[in-house]
């Protein structure tokens, strides 16, 4: 069995795979909203399998519970995930169609910490982005995300510099964001968000979620599921 070298400073980690919670030494509980749930109707990036389905149209998933891991600070960070797409997410209020893959958020009106697979008014998968609610940083590809197909996306910051990640090769230009992600005080929310005309819902599937803080994880595409210790 493969063993993560990085497990100290996982702080998040979902297979959603066999149930929605977390498996990380915290074990935080999360609880589904609207229609979100398993389903083996497109497999696992690895075959046959579940994963958690989000149909667009107010499906999240919700830690009840706060917490200091989720002030991602200054530091170096890896968030990764794999993600399908089905279709284009509903437009939010400034008309783009943008899909939560992790977001921090006060459940209202502002998000400390968002990562997310970005939209114009017409299609979701254009760009991928970290924000912080206030300064967003923009991962530009040379093309869209497709759907139909598993993708494992990931966003690493090194010394300051916040680079993405698309099936293991760099997806837009690596750039500065020196910026604080993430609150102590927000809760944490899988493939959407409740806030009103900003819920960014993501219209597919999510096998697999994990945030590492204090450290960024090898880019290269993983040919297993997530590793525990």
């Amino acid at each position: 069995m493969a063993v993560d070298s990085l497990w100290d400073k996982t702080v998040l980690l979902l297979p959603l795979s066999e149930d929605l919670q977390d498996v990380s030494s915290s074990r935080r509980p999360f609880a589904a909203y609207g229609n979100a749930g398993l389903s083996s109707a497109v497999g696992t990036p690895f075959g046959a399998g579940k994963a958690c389905y989000f149909d667009g149209t107010g499906d999240y998933l919700r830690c009840p519970v706060t917490s200091t891991d989720f002030n991602l600070g200054t530091g170096d960070f890896d968030l990764s995930a794999w993600v399908y797409i089905v279709g284009d997410s509903a437009q939010n209020g400034s008309s783009e169609r943008h899909a939560i893959i992790l977001s921090v958020d006060n459940e209202s009106t502002s998000a400390s910490f968002e990562f997310a697979i970005g939209g114009n008014a017409s299609t979701t998968g254009i760009f991928l982005y970290v924000w912080n609610g206030t300064v967003s940083y923009l991962g530009i590809g040379g093309g869209t995300i497709s759907k139909s197909v598993w993708h494992f996306i990931q966003a690493i910051r090194v010394s300051g510099i916040v680079t993405f990640y698309l099936d293991g090769a760099q997806f837009g230009t690596g750039g500065s964001y020196n910026v604080q992600v993430g609150s102590s005080s927000h809760y944490m929310h899988v493939g959407g968000r409740p806030i009103t005309n900003y819920n960014s819902i993501l219209n597919g599937y999510i096998y697999g979620a994990r945030i590492t803080k204090g450290a960024a994880r090898p880019t290269a595409l993983p040919t297993i599921p997530f590793p525990r210790p």
